[in-house]
């Protein structure tokens, strides 16, 4: 039930969290030179959510079964949580930048070693049911051309 909500949530977050940034500016941002930062920092942020987010939701489990998994879950909520975080532009903002970093990658290569893993155990698995069902009365004939 949580990560099928999450599922669902990823791609929300994509349009969510960035403007969720802009939102909070407008509320509680303070400065000019922080506004290019903000323009600099929405673009980013909406592009690796939607990598993230295709990257996962191609994995063949996931696409089988709607939903993450477990393995998912921490650096998603790491990585969603500082950026709502950094939405309130209150004095632990670096906190919240650094920690939306390392979300961000830890996610990415997350996302990246799951897909290559289920990717990798569904070619096995279809080689193991090939090998499975071809006949071992099976006859090659080798042809030479001259």
């Amino acid at each position: 039930m949580i990560l099928r909500g999450i599922y669902r949530w990823q791609f929300l977050a994509i349009f969510a969290l960035p403007l969720w940034l802009v939102v909070g500016w407008g509320i509680f941002g303070h400065g000019g030179w922080g506004l290019i930062g903000l323009f600099l920092a929405v673009p980013i942020t909406a592009v690796s959510l939607a990598l993230v987010t295709f990257l996962t939701r191609i994995r063949p489990s996931v696409r089988a079964e709607r939903t993450l998994s477990w393995r998912d879950l921490p650096a998603l909520a790491l990585w969603h949580g500082s950026l709502l975080g950094l939405g309130f532009y209150g004095s632990t903002g670096m906190l919240f930048v650094l920690l939306g970093i390392l979300g961000a990658l830890c996610s990415f290569w997350l996302a990246v070693r799951a897909l290559v893993h289920d990717g990798g155990r569904r070619m096995s698995d279809t080689v193991a049911e090939h090998r499975r069902t071809t006949r071992d009365d099976t006859i090659v004939v080798h042809e030479k051309h001259d």
